[in-house]
């Protein structure tokens, strides 16, 4: 068995997780070719080389123009993600990603599924976290995710809906049943997106594991944590 263990130290976003796969080998290339028919533009996935305390870490690079795109409704990104050219697992595994999210926001916001309208989640680097973090598990065959309890921070956060504490009410929904540690740190640790792929993908949280080292990686997002 091929095990995949998260040892997340602040917290977890799409990117993150997206690029943590590309590090571990995940063809990034092909997976922008199939970006690029699924949304019928052109999209380019590069990783580049950041100092975290002097650990050089993968951060991810999104070539895509994404002026003039629309808000999406989860319909709407059912239909663009199965319409891929990829592995059906792929796209289910992607569309359980949003479903997750977009129930937690209907009852954060007490409407229906269908009238969730996804802002920020909608945005094309979103689905391009989604989707390629699907397509990365199924390329690296890996058959079980495993995580450590991931932490969050406190504060505030300006998001479409105006502010809102932290976790934000919707990552908060989705982390419901899932072990979480609240530190000392201000800041947005954990996404929705970042909560949705845990919620997807992970069977079993743990600080401990055991086996032998295949391959490591070590990914970073745009924020820096004062004393983390």
């Amino acid at each position: 068995m091929r095990e995949l263990y998260l040892d997340m130290t602040t917290g977890i976003s799409g990117d993150i997780m997206l690029t943590s796969l590309a590090g571990l080998g995940a063809d990034i290339n092909k997976l922008s070719e199939i970006l690029s028919k699924m949304l019928n533009k052109p999209v380019k996935l590069e990783l580049e080389t950041v100092w975290r305390n002097a650990v050089a870490c993968n951060r991810l690079i999104i070539k895509c123009d994404i002026e003039g795109e629309p808000f999406r409704h989860l319909e709407d990104i059912k239909n663009m993600i199965y319409s891929a050219e990829c592995d059906d697992k792929v796209k289910d595994n992607a569309v359980k990603t949003f479903e997750i999210i977009a129930e937690a926001e209907s009852k954060v916001h007490g409407i229906g599924i269908e009238e969730v309208h996804f802002h920020e989640i909608g945005a094309v680097d979103t689905i391009i976290d989604v989707f390629g973090a699907a397509f990365c598990l199924n390329e690296l065959h890996i058959d079980r995710v495993v995580s450590n309890i991931p932490v969050t921070g406190y504060g505030y956060i300006n998001a479409a809906h105006g502010v809102m504490p932290l976790p934000a009410p919707a990552t908060l929904k989705i982390l419901e049943d899932i072990p979480l540690k609240r530190v000392d740190t201000e800041g947005e640790m954990i996404t929705p997106t970042g909560a949705a792929l845990l919620k997807t993908y992970v069977s079993e949280y743990t600080n401990s594991f055991a086996g032998k080292v295949i391959k490591d990686s070590f990914a970073t997002g745009q924020k820096e944590f004062k004393g983390m």
